[in-house]
């Protein structure tokens, strides 16, 4: 780039710079960095002021603020948080080098885990229930308020890398404003352009063919060679940014800052981009994939599942999983076996997009291993039991089905037995004929009596000591 030709009288100068952090007597460097989606930085190099000992090293508090203080008005350029401060010594000079990230950077501290899971949650709401921690805290939505149509996992990442993640599903980036005293932002571009006039500036022109291959390769299909330009100004004027600029006729948005001391003037040197070369390409948390989160049936419908989750999944409707179950088809046939309300089970996700995720079962919450009721005692046993006490056991004896916790049961033995036993009344019914055949003895015990009936009235009752016959006609032979 050429020389500046703005009139430097509205420029910053060092002269206007105060560091609310130490007595500084002139500074050495000043570079602050401004990218989408990544927290600004400011690092500052300083002569301190003559009078300053050593101990004031100890007294520099952990936030720290540059401001331009200029026709009796305050402008603040950073405000943030120390990451770093050394101090040296040059003769008779102490020199502080300090570095320091806006307040974004506070929510990158804490990895969480949670769910949203009301697929009619809108976007703006959903930043707004992330960002209600953080008090004090401003952001602004330059984004369509739809709603999520899906469900929305944060799992394992800071809200400030979930925030980054969530907003690449619409193609756009998050913009911090390191010159707000807490944590601010902008998600998205700004819609209203600024009031700066830079045609007259100098500039740089240039063309990345490697970044617009990778754009095309991503679904920006229609990304065409000057909608990818970028051009490279330095200006006086501070803008963030994120902003709308008119540019040579057309609308242009600041895409990054670089802001430093040069010549005893502050210059800011700007990358300006289309809208369309901004889009932020959709990526997905890799730390989700395989993973499974622990929760309980709350609905079933057909297939699918409503789920109470062990950890935060915000209130209203709860998100329908499908359920994975042994086999099915699409009419309808096959397993269908769905868990019971309040049955501990597992989301599963398979692959790092949180919308394939589905429920499994989940043996949770089991009898201690060596009871003789315990179904998971041993593994050669194959159980299907519900809530009701209704089971299917196959074992090495053979198999076991029972209803009604020991109400009734039929059990088939290997042996070829079949032993069936019922708390009440055992019925066999037949629409036509019923045979029972022995081979060898036919036995029917009871301890009171055996009556064998017809419809028409004749019986056969055997009671202890007696046979009695009844019918119209007794024939004996």
């Amino acid at each position: 780039m050429g020389k500046n030709k703005e009139n430097d009288n509205g420029a910053i100068t060092y002269k206007d710079l105060y560091l609310g952090a130490i007595g500084i007597a002139y500074f050495r460097k000043i570079e602050i960095i401004e990218t989408p989606g990544e927290h600004a930085s400011l690092f500052v190099e300083a002569v301190l002021n003559s009078d300053t000992s050593e101990n004031a090293f100890h007294e520099i508090e952990d936030t720290i603020s540059l401001v331009c203080q200029k026709n009796n008005k305050d402008q603040v350029l950073f405000y943030g948080v120390l990451k770093q401060i050394a101090m040296d010594r040059d003769g008779d000079e102490l020199i502080v080098r300090i570095q320091a990230l806006d307040g974004t950077s506070q929510m990158d501290v804490e990895r969480k885990k949670r769910l949203f899971q009301n697929p009619q949650m809108g976007v703006h709401e959903l930043i707004r229930q992330v960002m209600s921690s953080y008090s004090g805290s401003d952001h602004v939505a330059h984004i369509p308020d739809v709603p999520i149509g899906q469900l929305v996992v944060q799992y394992e990442e800071t809200d400030w890398e979930f925030l980054k993640r969530f907003l690449s599903k619409y193609k756009e980036h998050l913009y911090p404003d390191p010159a707000f005293p807490d944590i601010r932002f902008e998600a998205g571009l700004s819609p209203k352009p600024e009031s700066r006039d830079f045609n007259k500036l100098p500039f740089t022109l240039s063309q990345d063919f490697v970044f617009l291959g990778a754009m095309k390769e991503n679904g920006c299909n229609d990304l065409t060679r000057s909608q990818n330009a970028v051009y490279e100004i330095a200006s006086y004027d501070i803008v963030s940014i994120g902003s709308q600029v008119t540019y040579k006729g057309s609308s242009w948005f600041v895409e990054s800052a670089k802001r430093t001391l040069k010549e005893g003037l502050f210059i800011n040197n700007y990358r300006l981009r289309q809208k369309e070369s901004l889009k932020r390409l959709t990526y997905f948390n890799e730390r989700i994939t395989g993973v499974s989160l622990e929760g309980t049936i709350a609905s079933i419908k057909r297939n699918q599942v409503q789920v109470n989750m062990d950890i935060e999944a915000g209130s209203g409707e709860k998100y329908w999983f499908p359920f994975s179950t042994v086999a099915a088809s699409s009419d309808g046939s096959g397993w269908y076996c769905m868990p019971e309300k309040g049955e501990s089970i597992r989301v599963y996700f398979p692959v790092a997009d949180e919308k394939e995720a589905y429920v499994v079962t989940h043996t949770k919450g089991q009898k201690p291993g060596g009871s003789s009721s315990d179904s998971m005692g041993n593994p050669n046993h194959r159980n299907i039991q519900t809530a009701q006490g209704n089971q299917v056991k196959m074992t090495e004896e053979g198999v076991l089905i029972a209803a009604g916790d020991g109400h009734g049961s039929i059990l088939l033995k290997k042996s070829g037995e079949i032993v069936l036993d019922a708390l009440k009344d055992i019925k066999v019914l037949a629409a036509e004929n019923l045979n029972i055949t022995a081979k060898n003895d036919l036995t029917i015990k009871s301890q009171i009596s055996v009556k064998v009936a017809s419809k028409s009235g004749a019986d056969i009752e055997i009671k202890k000591g007696t046979v009695d016959f009844h019918g119209d006609e007794i024939h004996e032979n």
